[in-house]
């Protein structure tokens, strides 16, 4: 007998899940008569992307390296203790309370684990549509829909310079992908889904 464990999450809206997301899309896809274009720019609309503002300094150090420098973020390459402890010698004590400030607080604590926490906000989405997907019933060519809405780009990498670790080598660890397959009365249409997380 194999033990099997369900993991229930209650999530607040439904552009959190990119499988919701392109679930939504191929059911409104389904319909005789809809308008492809303006199904997936009105999901596009209901999804909130967050600018992250914390690249910012990292960027601006190339160019002022004197005015940033005193910014921790900046400082160190890595912001995980075990790299700092080894590659430079400074006193354990003071750059806990640098890096984590006055942890005496509980709710204090709380804040800064949540701030530390990857991939909690959306940093950009892209849907693309293919298949049979023209108004009439008949056999045309397959359609080929693609509409992105913020950016894919990984922010650790990318602008931070900090190695990020890949799934089966290839697929990066802050993008979600989903695929929906789904049929009509003409033929077969695919949902594609990439989400980044920020």
């Amino acid at each position: 007998m194999k033990k099997i464990e369900f993991n229930i999450i209650n999530l607040k809206h439904f552009s959190f899940s990119n499988n919701i997301i392109n679930e939504i899309l191929t059911l409104k896809l389904k319909k005789k008569h809809i308008n492809r274009w303006r199904s997936l720019i009105s999901i596009l609309s209901r999804i909130k992307i967050k600018k992250n503002k914390g690249n910012i300094l990292r960027i601006k150090l190339k160019k002022n390296k004197n005015s940033y420098i005193c910014f921790i973020e900046n400082k160190y390459k890595n912001l995980n203790l075990n790299f700092i402890i080894k590659n430079v010698k400074i006193n354990i004590n003071n750059l806990l309370n640098n890096l984590y400030f006055n942890l005496s607080n509980k709710n204090e604590i709380k804040k800064i684990i949540l701030k530390y926490i990857k991939y909690k906000f959306i940093g950009g989405l892209k849907l693309k549509l293919s298949g049979r997907l023209t108004k009439r019933y008949r056999a045309d060519k397959a359609v080929y829909l693609m509409k992105t809405k913020g950016r894919l780009r990984d922010i650790n990498s990318s602008y931070k310079n900090l190695h990020m670790a890949k799934y089966r080598g290839y697929t990066n660890s802050n993008i979600e992908y989903s695929l929906y397959v789904s049929k009509r009365r003409i033929g077969a249409y695919a949902v594609k889904g990439w989400m980044m997380g920020l």
